[in-house]
């Protein structure tokens, strides 16, 4: 299992590479996939339903690269954000200023 952040009183989302989009894709509570992290369904470290999300994103090749729980906090509003410096800039979109999330930002 790869959970990237560090323990104590978190949760964990799914988090995943899209193949298509390039982009960088949570797993929302209905399965769907969101470029929001704030979307995403937080599970509990020890909830089992987390390994088995782990385990279906795995398994759809095609369309995920890498796949991995997440670990976050959860804001007032019980939003996830992310622990981990790696996730911080995950949710940021690519490093080039004219690509994704960032290229947005600047319209």
């Amino acid at each position: 299992m790869a959970v990237f952040g560090k323990t104590g009183d978190t949760h964990l989302v799914l988090s995943a590479q899209d193949l298509r989009a390039g982009d960088v894709i949570y797993q929302r509570a209905d399965q769907c996939w969101s470029r929001d992290i704030a979307e995403a369904k937080a599970f509990a470290n020890d909830d089992p339903a987390a390994q088995t999300a782990l385990a279906a994103g795995l398994a759809d090749e095609a369309n995920l690269m890498s796949v991995a729980l997440a670990e976050v906090r959860l804001d007032a509003k019980n939003r996830p954000y992310p622990t981990h410096f790696r996730e911080v800039f995950r949710t940021r979109g690519p490093s080039n200023r004219f690509l994704g999330k960032q290229a947005q930002a600047l319209n």
